[in-house]
């Protein structure tokens, strides 16, 4: 943070010493604070810059033994093969092997990370891999579950599921350790199950169920709900930060110094923006986001403040629509006839009897049935934590943040921290708060709250705006 400062008030990021050495030098060489050498580096520090010596970055993080510094500097683009005044380069400098080993792989990982770059071919090869997998592995599924006994379709798709995992991490995971929280592969296995569920509903299930009209009518209805409020939460912005202006990060760095407030908690150092509260940096999208609920793999998005409501409206119609469904699917096994099965089938005669006559449908009821439980405990967490006012991250970090800890407790260490929520209005309030809110039609304008509003209770009742239109901060004028 006092490199932050220092580079605000118009420091050279590359200012150098006698030694013409810079601070990202010094900061490899010393090691006590590998944040420090990522904001030097954020802040545009030349990573292939050499002192009197001949020394890079590199040479001092790895000559001091400082790896996770190396390797931040090689992910900065830094060259590996610049040599001193002793013709070595970072690389012989390294004695040993334990060392040696760990180079080799940072390295190794750069140069995959350069060919699997967001935007590249095989980054986009992979991404369309990942999102075609599981509507090409579902029916693929089904068939084998279908066409052959239970003693011989079982270990075949424990071998064919054995092989995808192989080919995800050798293949879909390749070029960094997030690159599956990046690639659609999840969010595709639920589009998967949806498509398939309800081609085998709208072919089979509705035309040996024509009497149940008002249960087909309302999964209908819910499965519409669902599908609309899913793809609003896959597309939408779920209320990330703008950035700001070069000019304007150095005005807010130089009054959260002046204010002594300069730290972790106000100031995001990989967005280098001013944070309001209750938001959080998800290191998966990269963005700071308004009132942060947790990063969705299964929507390939963060949950935040604009979309936190269609996504717990894509879990209630979800399971009230899976339940529904399975009522309406339990009618149709009950209409079927008994029928001689296979002797290697040990369930019970009604049970093996489905399996003979449709066991597609059976499969997609059983898969239905296993993301149901999930989904239901997923909504009845979401239903309390609206109840009782916090987000996912703030229950899980709530000791992390001054504001959700009793004030007598911040002295004390982060385990000892009391919970303590001044956005707890009662369960029904804070349920008719969270519902009420739309859009950008809110009562209270996150994006320009720093701090617990004093008159929070009357902002949140009585509806009155924080800030006027007019009256903007200066992180929601100056936006590059």
């Amino acid at each position: 943070m006092l490199a932050l400062y220092l580079i605000s008030l118009g420091m050279d990021v590359d200012c150098l010493d006698p030694m013409d050495r810079t601070p990202l030098m010094w900061a490899a060489y010393l090691g006590n604070s590998l944040e420090c050498a990522r904001v030097l580096i954020r802040m545009g520090a030349d990573v292939n810059l050499v002192d009197k010596t001949k020394f890079t970055a590199l040479h001092w993080a790895i000559t001091s033994r400082h790896m996770d510094i190396a390797k931040a500097i090689i992910e900065a683009g830094a060259r590996y093969d610049i040599k001193d005044e002793h013709n070595k380069t970072a690389f012989d400098w390294i004695e040993n092997e334990g060392i040696r080993d760990r180079y080799n792989r940072i390295v190794r990982d750069y140069k995959l990370s350069l060919e699997y770059k967001v935007g590249t071919n095989k980054d986009t090869r992979n991404k369309i891999i990942g999102y075609l997998l599981p509507f090409i592995a579902y029916p693929t599924f089904l068939f084998l579950f279908g066409k052959f006994v239970w003693v011989i379709s079982v270990p075949i798709m424990l071998v064919i599921f054995y092989l995808l995992n192989i080919f995800t991490k050798k293949v879909i995971a390749r070029g960094g350790r997030h690159k599956m929280e990046t690639n659609p592969l999840v969010a595709s296995l639920y589009q998967a199950t949806l498509f398939y569920l309800f081609i085998d509903y709208a072919f089979i299930i509705v035309k040996n169920t024509t009497e149940l009209v008002y249960a087909h009518i309302l999964f209908v209805i819910l499965f519409y709900i669902s599908a609309h409020s899913y793809f609003v939460c896959l597309f939408s912005d779920p209320g990330n930060i703008p950035y700001l202006s070069i000019e304007s990060r150095n005005k807010v760095i130089q009054e959260l110094a002046e204010q002594d407030t300069l730290d972790a908690r106000h100031y995001c150092v990989e967005c280098n923006i001013k944070k309001p509260i209750r938001s959080k940096h998800c290191r998966f999208c990269n963005k700071c986001v308004i009132l942060f609920d947790h990063h969705c793999p299964w929507t390939y998005n963060c949950i935040g403040y604009l979309n936190h409501r269609s996504f717990v409206i894509f879990l209630y119609t979800t399971v009230c629509g899976g339940f529904v469904l399975l009522y309406i699917i339990f009618n149709y096994f009950h209409k079927l006839p008994l029928v001689e099965s296979e002797p290697s089938c040990i369930l019970t005669d009604k049970v093996c009897s489905i399996l003979v006559q449709d066991p597609y449908t059976y499969a997609n009821c059983a898969w239905l049935m296993i993301n149901l439980l999930w989904c239901g405990f997923l909504s009845l967490i979401q239903t309390y934590q609206i109840a009782r006012a916090y987000t996912t991250n703030e229950s899980a970090n709530y000791y992390k943040y001054d504001y959700l800890t009793k004030k007598e407790d911040l002295h004390l260490q982060s385990y000892r921290r009391r919970f303590y929520n001044p956005f707890d209005f009662g369960f029904i309030k804070n349920t008719i708060y969270f519902w009420r809110r739309s859009g950008y039609n809110k009562t209270i304008n996150w994006y320009t709250i720093y701090e617990v509003p004093e008159d929070l209770h009357l902002q949140v009742v009585g509806g009155h705006e924080v800030a006027d239109e007019e009256d903007e901060n200066i992180e929601m004028k100056n936006i590059v």
